[in-house]
């Protein structure tokens, strides 16, 4: 398995100089993509994703995630905890 010119873990000043390598030997210099995908090790789709961006477009999630299993009882957390600033001090609930 090619590794590429970047081959291994990569940080972030590499991925960075990776992405601004590729996106100057294809635009500017004419390079094809074919080659770029050979000599980086990269699928199509992030070549692609490549050339549109600029720069990475980072993480993004694609749905919300699941509702949190304590969300029912928010509203009753909320409702002691602000029940508790006008509790003695010896009587109030810990949330820090």
């Amino acid at each position: 398995m090619a590794r590429g010119r970047y081959g291994g873990r990569k940080g972030v000043y590499q991925d960075m100089k990776m992405w601004r390598d590729i996106r100057r030997q294809v635009l500017a210099e004419g390079v094809s993509k074919r080659k770029i995908l050979r000599e980086y090790g990269i699928h199509f789709k992030t070549l692609q994703k490549i050339l549109t961006h600029a720069k990475p477009p980072g993480y993004r999630k694609r749905e919300p995630g699941p509702e949190k299993k304590i969300a029912p009882y928010l509203g009753v957390i909320q409702q002691i905890l602000e029940d508790d600033r006008s509790a003695p001090r010896k009587q109030r609930h810990t949330y820090l």
